[in-house]
């Protein structure tokens, strides 16, 4: 049987009395440490402002499109992880390219599930996850090339990197 002791029950001494400032020099170093040595490993600027080597990004072509230039800038990054997400009106614009629907096997697949969700929940979902296909693209200047593309299409609703998930801190 096991018993849980507490400082009240058999009068132990858990923690020293601190009186002045020894208690608070103890809370702010704790304090300090959660702040400092959780998440990223105190790594706070992005990686080609923490090592200019690492940044060689070779663009195709400047853009005044700040968000697709930050996306450029992700596919550069040790972040990314090989495909790009993108959401089309029709599979036809991804002519020319390797792409499979990012939730199931294949379009139609996708749409009979949706239905039955529909079915079950007697409710539409306000998007079609058939639209989202998945780009598999592990050479960093090609997926850079094929986002520029997808960008500019008029059928395509969104496209971007998929990165790495991080952690946070404590």
């Amino acid at each position: 049987m096991s018993l849980l002791l507490t400082p009240h029950v058999i009068r132990v001494k858990v923690w020293p009395k601190m009186k002045g400032r020894g208690a608070f020099r103890v809370l702010c170093s704790a304090f300090c440490v959660l702040l400092f040595g959780c998440g990223h490993g105190g790594n706070l600027l992005p990686d080609s402002q923490n090592n200019p080597s690492a940044s060689a990004t070779p663009s195709v072509s400047k853009s005044n499109d700040s968000q697709l230039e930050n996306f450029v800038e992700q596919i550069y990054s040790t972040e990314y992880q090989g495909y790009l997400i993108a959401q089309v009106s029709s599979e036809s614009l991804l002519e020319g390219v390797t792409a499979k629907p990012l939730f199931g096997e294949s379009a139609k697949q996708v749409k009979n599930w949706m239905r039955q969700l529909e079915k079950a929940s007697g409710k539409k979902l306000k998007s079609d996850l058939s639209a989202f296909y998945r780009i598999d693209e592990k050479d960093k200047a090609k997926a850079e090339e094929i986002l520029r593309k997808l960008w500019k299409g008029s059928g395509v609703k969104s496209v971007y990197p998929y990165m790495k998930s991080i952690p946070f801190g404590i």
